[in-house]
């Protein structure tokens, strides 16, 4: 009689527990789709941040641009006089292109970055352009500017979205953010590499990152 009460009473208490343990598992599931979310929607976020700015800055070069005529030529001086010395615009993509990886693999990171930037500023080839701007941006980290390096890295996640580059450049985003002690902002962008890039080169080193953090 003794041994069938302690079966009752077990297979009571059985229940219980499992479903307990079940609640829990629930709930972490649950917390970790809300961090995916929230990773997600900050992403989102410096999507829109991002085209905002870059809009303004369009709208103020177009405010140039409509300036009277001698304003324009003075306009289009400047611009001719910003551009470096000794490029010659005749040559091709590919050769601006390799010049600025020669001086990069070579520490000219002044020339690299010149080069680079007039590849983003006058060409529109899909494959160099996110290619230049993210050097761009690992120069500028290199540097120690990282609002420079932020803005190229958002260009491209956010212009090129398809691109091979794309998620290290979000990693990349998540790294300026500890550096700037944004460690909310910056474990919500290594969880969405993780899980919008889960085999990428670049979602392993978040989540190696997301694992010293814990």
């Amino acid at each position: 009689m003794k041994y069938s009460l302690f079966s009752i009473l077990a297979l009571l208490v059985s229940p219980l527990t499992f479903s307990q343990s079940d609640a829990e598992d629930i709930l972490f599931l649950k917390i970790q789709e809300l961090e995916e979310e929230i990773a997600l929607l900050r992403s989102e976020i410096e999507s829109q941040s991002f085209q905002i700015k870059k809009l303004q800055e369009d709208l103020v070069d177009s405010g140039i641009d409509n300036q009277d005529a001698s304003n324009q030529n003075a306009q289009a001086n400047s611009d001719s006089a910003f551009k470096f010395e000794g490029l010659n615009d005749e040559r091709s993509l590919n050769e601006i292109y390799e010049n600025a990886l020669n001086s990069l693999n070579n520490q000219n990171f002044l020339d690299s970055y010149n080069e680079f930037k007039y590849i983003v500023d006058n060409f529109d080839d899909p494959e160099k352009v996110p290619l230049s701007a993210f050097w761009i941006a690992e120069i500028s980290l290199n540097n120690n500017n990282l609002e420079e390096a932020l803005f190229n890295y958002l260009f491209v996640t956010t212009s090129f979205p398809d691109h091979w580059r794309v998620p290290l450049a979000h990693k990349k985003i998540g790294d300026i953010y500890s550096l700037q002690q944004k460690f909310v902002e910056a474990e919500s962008k290594y969880r969405f590499v993780v899980s919008e890039y889960p085999s990428s080169p670049a979602a392993s080193l978040a989540l190696q990152i997301l694992e010293n953090m814990e």
